[in-house]
């Protein structure tokens, strides 16, 4: 049965892939070719550099499926500076060069996606930083990706134009890590519908409620939650300032 529904969140996961690489080619055909130059929401990076920056996402995650298919390990990316560089280099490109690569490179993981063998899925890969994670995880981590990066364009699409169920699988996730990486004091984040996660272990000093797109406007720090319309109150229910945000991913 654990194997049944890994391989249904797999699949699920790969349908949602194909959907935000659809949601991302369309948001970059249509941006001006003037305004890759401009900034996106990552401090130093223009948007041609969030778009180098998920071609090579793409590639490595691509290279991952490989090492899981073959047995034989094959880095998501030779180095730190190496991506990097590769991503500096990228965004020099004209913006029409940009796109056929971006293009490209979802085209090609999804294809090696697809053709992931079930028995490969197990096999653990390590993206640059530990620790080693099984390849039915490679979809999942496309996702996450691609809409946290299509947000940070700056092209007109929020948190609000990610899919209920990502947004809600972005917070499960975010709280499943807050508990290793020690986050504290303890915060719970609560959506509109009342749905409660907690990030961090103990007693909670701090909720924060608001709409979903706007938690995770703060969560993944692109907010610092005032203008998103998130409350935060102390256990007594006084307002108290939106704390920052754990770290991310």
């Amino acid at each position: 049965m654990a194997d049944a529904a890994g391989n249904d969140r797999y699949g699920r996961d790969l349908h949602e892939v194909r959907y935000v690489h659809d949601e991302l080619l369309a948001l970059v055909d249509r941006l001006p070719e003037r305004d890759f130059a401009g900034p996106s929401l990552l401090a130093g990076w223009t948007r041609a550099h969030v778009a180098a920056h998920l071609v090579h996402n793409a590639e490595g995650l691509t290279r991952l499926a490989t090492w899981a298919r073959t047995g034989v390990e094959t880095p998501m990316y030779a180095s730190a500076e190496s991506r990097a560089a590769d991503i500096d280099h990228t965004a020099r490109h004209r913006p029409a060069d940009i796109r056929e690569k971006l293009a490209a490179a979802c085209t090609h993981l999804v294809l090696a996606l697809d053709d992931l063998p079930v028995a490969a899925r197990s096999v653990e890969v390590q993206s640059l930083l530990p620790p080693a994670f099984p390849a039915a995880l490679l979809p999942w981590q496309r996702v996450r990706e691609c809409w946290v990066h299509l947000v940070d364009l700056d092209a007109g699409e929020g948190f609000g134009a990610v899919p209920a169920p990502v947004q809600a699988a972005l917070l499960d996730e975010a709280a499943e890590r807050s508990i290793p990486r020690g986050v504290e004091p303890a915060v719970a984040v609560v959506d509109e519908g009342g749905t409660w996660w907690q990030l961090g272990d103990g007693l909670v000093t701090t909720t924060l409620t608001g709409p979903r797109p706007a938690l995770l406007a703060w969560l993944t720090g692109r907010d610092g939650g005032a203008a998103g319309g998130l409350v935060a109150t102390d256990p007594a229910d006084a307002a108290v300032p939106v704390p920052g945000p754990p770290p991310w991913p």
